[in-house]
C-alpha cells in the first residue's frame, strides 16, 4: 500500500483537526505563507522545523517502514505525522 507523503499528511492534519490553514498557523507558530509552499511542493521543510511545528499541538514526526529490507539491509521509510502519547 502507497504511504501518503508527508505534506498529504500535513493537509490531511489541517484539514482534520484545524479546517485552516490559518489556524494552523496559529497553533503552531509557522506563517500561512510558509505551509502553502510546503504544501504545494515549492518549498522542503527541514525535520526539525516539522518536529517542533507539530510537537506544539500534541503530535511527532516518526519513521515507517515501506518495504522490505535490501539486499544491504537497509529498509525504505517515510515520515509519519502521529499523535503524540
Amino acid at each position: 500500500a502507497r504511504v501518503p507523503s508527508y505534506r498529504e499528511q500535513l493537509e490531511e492534519l489541517i484539514d482534520e483537526r484545524f479546517g485552516s490553514v490559518a489556524e494552523f498557523c496559529k497553533a503552531t507558530g509557522l506563517t500561512a505563507s510558509f505551509v502553502s509552499h510546503i504544501l504545494k511542493g515549492d518549498k522542503n521543510v527541514s525535520l526539525e522545523l516539522l518536529e517542533r511545528a507539530v510537537a506544539r499541538i500534541g503530535f511527532r514526526i516518526r519513521l515507517e517502514p515501506v518495504g522490505r529490507p535490501s539486499r544491504r539491509g537497509r529498509t525504505p521509510a517515510a515520515l509519519a505525522i502521529a499523535k503524540a502519547g
